[in-house]
């Protein structure tokens, strides 16, 4: 129907075209969501996309040095290694450390132990005169790192740069932190890396006991609570904070020849060197089993929500926080990936605000062109009401002159009725006369 013949409609014009106006406003408000959805659609594919890349890293990360100890696990020389490692020949040492160099240059490995099955870091060594400590370690890289930091560390008979024998002497009763008193040495602490190892063994002594009830190489490994490492490449003596020298053990059992196990390839990873796997703020390193989290370095929902975080649970706050499960194998819990983006990111995303920009226009539209309509309704409206006013007023002026015209056409037959009248009068007269 045309709007120029509802003018003389009254109020039900108005009432249309709001109508009309408020449907197109629900139309542009379906098309803003639609829109919006797409973009968290969008935004949500992104996130997903970059958490489940920095699940791939981890998990690589994480099965390298798995596979590099269980490969040195199998190893003859190791196999084959007596309690002092006597009989660890240099080829087999060299072979250890060539692995161990690989993990420790790739990945996040700071050292390797290897880890006899009846050690006790509590009691004394009666043949070594130390307290009891692994077989041996690999640590060069780290050696070479504290030492460009001016903490080299001290090895009873040597400091040379290969797999040597764990002779140091360990207490409990030593702080965990404190200078020793030669200055600008750090003392390395070993004590609970040595600890947690020993828990270690009695888990894998007790469910993996002989090396037949493995399935081919699928060597079971175990972590644990986070612990004060010896890798003090991070910590500063200036500043000191044992959270960036702590981390994890990391273990796997070997076999003797004969198949009895006959004790663990231990990795220690700092916490601090994980945390450079999660990168943005937005991600964590969790596993609820150890008690264990390893936020991202960067401020964001890793470090906003340490509640969820800890607990390996999303958050109901934001817009996209989930968490994976990552592929690592550990026996004392699940490792997963907390991942989370603030509201903003999302927020000021250019399909976001596209959309909006386009919202805004198109309600401006519609709002124009309704007002538009009404406005031209009212001047129909107005043009007819003259129109109208003028047709009576013409009205009645045609009806005054047509009242003025048979008046005046009355007089004029009411004098020639008087002139007949006259004239009759007049010739009667004469007749008589």
């Amino acid at each position: 129907m045309n709007i120029s013949n509802l003018t003389h409609r009254g109020p039900l014009v108005y009432v249309l075209l709001l109508s009309v106006g408020a449907m197109l406003c629900l139309g542009v408000e379906a098309k803003h969501e639609f829109d919006k959805q797409a973009a968290l659609t969008a935004f949500l594919t992104e996130s997903r996309k970059e958490s489940r890349a920095v699940g791939v890293r981890i998990e690589h990360t994480m099965n390298q040095i798995y596979e590099g100890m269980r490969t040195i696990a199998r190893l003859q020389g190791v196999r084959a290694i007596d309690r002092y490692a006597v009989n660890f020949d240099e080829n087999a040492r060299q072979a250890v450390q060539e692995i161990y160099n690989n993990l420790g240059s790739s990945v996040v490995l700071s050292e390797v132990y290897i880890v006899p099955l009846d050690m006790d870091p509590s009691e004394w060594d009666l043949t070594t005169g130390w307290m009891q400590a692994p077989i041996t370690t690999c640590d060069e890289l780290i050696l070479s790192r504290n030492a460009s930091r001016g903490v080299p560390k001290e090895v009873p008979g040597g400091t040379d740069s290969s797999c040597t024998r764990c002779h140091e002497s360990v207490s409990r009763d030593r702080p965990p932190t404190h200078i020793t008193p030669v200055e600008g040495l750090v003392e390395e602490i070993e004590f609970y890396e040595y600890e947690l190892m020993a828990e270690q063994l009695e888990w894998l002594r007790r469910d993996w006991p002989r090396e037949e009830s493995l399935k081919g190489l699928n060597f079971p490994a175990v972590s644990g609570r986070e612990v004060i490492t010896c890798d003090n490449s991070r910590y500063d003596p200036q500043r000191p904070n044992d959270k960036d020298r702590s981390g994890l053990i990391y273990s796997v059992p070997f076999y003797g020849l004969g198949g009895d196990i006959k004790g663990c390839i231990s990795g220690v990873i700092l916490t601090s060197a994980l945390r450079d796997l999660v990168p943005g703020g937005g991600m964590a390193i969790v596993n609820v089993g150890a008690n264990y989290a390893a936020p991202s370095w960067d401020p964001g929902p890793s470090r906003d929500h340490p509640a969820e975080v800890s607990g390996a649970q999303p958050t109901t706050n934001l817009l996209y926080s989930e968490v994976l499960d990552l592929d690592v194998l550990d026996a004392v819990g699940n490792w997963e990936l907390w991942a989370a983006r603030p509201d903003s990111e999302h927020w000021r995303r250019a399909d976001v605000k596209t959309a909006s920009t386009l919202a805004r226009l198109s309600y401006l539209t519609v709002v124009s062109l309704v007002l538009m309509a009404c406005s031209f309704v009212r001047l129909g409206r107005r043009h007819r009401g003259q129109l109208e006013r003028q047709n009576i007023a013409l009205e009645a002026r045609v009806q005054d002159r047509t009242a003025a015209l048979a008046q005046r056409e009355r007089q004029q037959a009411a004098v020639a009725e008087l002139g007949q009248r006259a004239l009759g009068e007049r010739n009667l007269s004469g007749l008589f006369d």
